[in-house]
């Protein structure tokens, strides 16, 4: 019988439980068990993976797991494997484990990296992306990626406004290739990560009728066959389906460039013109600048004309004096604006300051 199936009739365990699961490599691996074995003994492996026998994913053994970074105070919360590596979620800690060979050994452990549990976790073309209450992140098959950077304020991620608040859940839309993020600490409210352009937005009240209201229960959030997201939530004691379709109105945007030094940070420049490649019907918002990475605001001549393709505006400082002898330069496009807008390039032309 060994020889045939490949393991030992006595080491079958007889039933076996589990709190998440992935399957990879033609083997089920899964973790946070609550395990029957012959004797009849019941035992709890809060940070235990079993993987299952080859092509057989119901078969599980005694001796076939995994341990990694056992008895730490922390549980399994959810498995998902990429290319030849498992990632084993905890609450505090993500565990990248390789899976190649015959015997799976730990690439590294990534603290404050773990999720809350499966729906928290999301597979990608690139990867895989995943959520919590200090980032999103994404593994690429070599490193783990901080989605955040520099884009959003660690300080707004964790406020009770607009923050990410407890148990956010993560989905994939290929269509747009966006990762949407809602949570239940936020009625109504989610963040969207564009893969192409790396940009974030924020959002309120996105889907087919009404906003994303719901408390209490909700299901993971889930892409169908025809690339659409779609989760089930508890809504006034009803079972309520929610279906993401982006933006449908005008929303408020704000878009600050980096701090632009134009070649020598340490030489004094005047801003001369701000080109701005775009197209957008409807409401189209403001442009204006920021000298030297400061709070202050300065105004800029011209608006942005309603246009269905792309075309180039060029706009000049209101007030010269505002605009002269500084070291860098930032473009802020802020206000309301139809879905339709888009922004292209944007381009500065500046004349150095002679050294004295």
């Amino acid at each position: 019988f060994q020889t045939t199936a490949g393991y030992i009739e006595e080491d079958k365990l007889d039933k076996i439980k589990f709190k998440t699961a992935t399957v990879m490599n033609r083997k089920a691996y899964v973790a946070n068990v609550k395990i029957k074995d012959n004797s009849g003994s019941i035992k709890y492996y809060s940070d235990r993976i079993y993987k299952s026998e080859p092509n057989m994913f119901d078969v599980f053994t005694d001796l076939s797991y995994i341990d990694v970074a056992i008895n730490d105070g922390d549980t399994n919360t959810a498995l998902i494997g990429f290319g030849d590596f498992l990632l084993q979620f905890k609450s505090r800690t993500m565990y990248l484990i390789n899976v190649t060979q015959d015997i799976e050994y730990l690439e590294g452990a990534y603290e404050f990296r773990g999720v809350w549990g499966d729906a928290a976790v999301c597979k990608i073309p690139e990867g895989v992306a995943w959520v919590n209450n200090f980032g999103a992140f994404l593994f690429n098959g070599n490193e783990v990626i901080d989605l955040l950077g520099k884009k959003i304020s660690r300080t707004n991620w964790a406020s009770s406004g607009v923050g990410i608040g407890d148990d956010p859940m993560i989905a994939y839309k290929p269509v747009t290739q966006d990762i949407v993020i809602v949570t239940k600490a936020l009625t109504g409210k989610s963040y969207v990560y564009n893969i192409p352009t790396e940009s974030w937005t924020f959002h309120v009240g996105i889907t087919n009728d009404t906003a994303w209201l719901f408390s209490g229960y909700a299901t993971n959030m889930i892409t169908l066959n025809d690339g659409t997201v779609k989760m089930y939530t508890n809504y006034q004691d009803s079972l309520k389906p929610l279906t993401w379709k982006g933006v449908l109105q005008d929303k408020h945007i704000t878009i600050v460039t980096k701090d632009q030094t134009l070649g020598d940070p340490a030489q004094r420049k005047t801003l001369k013109k701000v080109y701005i490649t775009h197209k957008g019907t409807g409401n189209r918002p403001t442009v204006e600048y920021i000298s030297n990475n400061d709070e202050v605001v300065n105004g800029l001549t011209g608006t942005l004309p309603s246009a269905a393709t792309m075309v180039t505006t060029a706009f000049a400082p209101d007030d010269a004096t505002e605009a002269n002898n500084k070291y860098s330069y930032q473009v802020k496009i802020s206000g309301i604006a139809d879905k339709s807008f888009t922004v292209n390039d944007i381009s500065l032309v500046y004349r150095d300051k002679t050294l004295k």
